[in-house]
């Protein structure tokens, strides 16, 4: 009996106990069966080791690309220092004044940390709408987004109140530039 790997009777290559192959066919198979464990055992290493550097190689690559784009947004991210004016001018303080409106309540019910961020935030904002204001192409979303940014930072407040305060403040704004345009 010969052992053979692609043998359509399973039973054949296998004897059992009741029929004993003769001493040939036993010398064959234990001479086989050695050489075929080594090969595959062979094989399995230069897969494993194969499968190893593959896997290297990617890591390097995955590590080499996230090395990337960490250095892409950490340098888009560098924060620009805003300098505020010293003295405030007039169309600051109505910015200001607009964005502080109905907001004393809320305002007075922070503790005296989140009061001062709150109000440095705010006077950024301000900064920046104005500077947004002063342009000669001005976009609502744009002061929508800074104003409801301003706004998350009210602990407990509906998400979507703040959406619509933010957004009839920017309206607010808006017709404040038409006034000074005006002007």
């Amino acid at each position: 009996m010969q052992y053979k790997d692609n043998d359509p009777n399973p039973q054949k290559a296998y004897p059992s106990a009741e029929t004993q192959p003769s001493a040939p066919e036993r010398q064959e198979f234990t001479e086989k069966a050695p050489n075929t464990a080594k090969q595959e055992f062979a094989d399995f290493a230069v897969e494993q080791k194969e499968s190893k550097e593959n896997s290297e190689k990617e890591n390097n690559f995955l590590g080499d690309a996230l090395r990337e784009i960490r250095n892409k947004l950490s340098r888009n991210q560098k924060k620009k220092t805003v300098v505020f004016p010293k003295h405030k001018d007039q169309l600051t303080e109505e910015i200001e004044k607009i964005m502080s409106e109905g907001l004393g309540d809320t305002f007075k019910q922070l503790d005296r940390v989140q009061q001062m961020e709150f109000k440095l935030k705010g006077e950024e904002t301000a900064y920046k709408i104005r500077q947004i204001l002063q342009s000669s192409h001005v976009r609502m979303k744009n002061i929508f987004r800074l104003l409801l940014e301003w706004l998350k930072m009210l602990p407990g407040i509906n998400r979507f109140f703040l959406e619509q305060e933010a957004k009839i403040k920017a309206e607010h704004l808006l017709h404040l530039r038409e006034k000074h345009k005006k002007h």
